[in-house]
């Protein structure tokens, strides 16, 4: 376990901001278990382990995305290779800022620490016990 150092990263393509929702749960749960189903279980992870996560937060306006895109990198478009600043593709393709203050305010509200955010608000970097993952997420880890 010394090699793992209690450190994860969990990668939620698209993390809902209440996480109140059984189908949000349900779906979660399958994909867990089809991801992890494979594993033999040695034993629960100790519900003191300080643990680091990374939430992902998924992109806005996907289709207007994949649009921009085909048009800067079409060598016959007006729009080839005229780039978009950071702060320009955070306000038209980023979280909400609602969203993202959000996800920030979920994960204090459940008791964990909030230790980095990233400008384009994609990425929300947290901290706490095992079980503090486990009740926030209704999940369970295990080694």
């Amino acid at each position: 376990m010394s090699a793992f150092s209690g450190y994860l990263v969990f990668l939620f393509a698209s993390f809902a901001a209440t996480f109140s929702g059984a189908a949000e749960r349900q779906v979660l749960q399958q994909r867990l278990a089809e991801l992890t189903g494979t594993f033999p279980v040695v034993g629960d992870f100790p519900a003191t382990n300080r643990l680091h996560a990374t939430l992902c937060l998924p992109l806005r306006n996907a289709a207007g995305l994949s649009n921009l895109l085909g048009r800067m990198y079409g060598p016959r478009s007006p729009d080839h290779r005229r780039y978009l600043t950071p702060e320009t593709f955070t306000e038209q393709f980023g979280p909400s800022k609602d969203d993202f203050a959000a996800v920030v305010a979920f994960a204090q509200a459940q008791g964990l620490t909030v230790s980095a955010t990233h400008s384009n608000r994609t990425l929300v970097e947290l901290a706490g016990t095992t079980a503090d993952f486990e009740r926030a997420f209704h999940l369970r880890l295990r080694l």
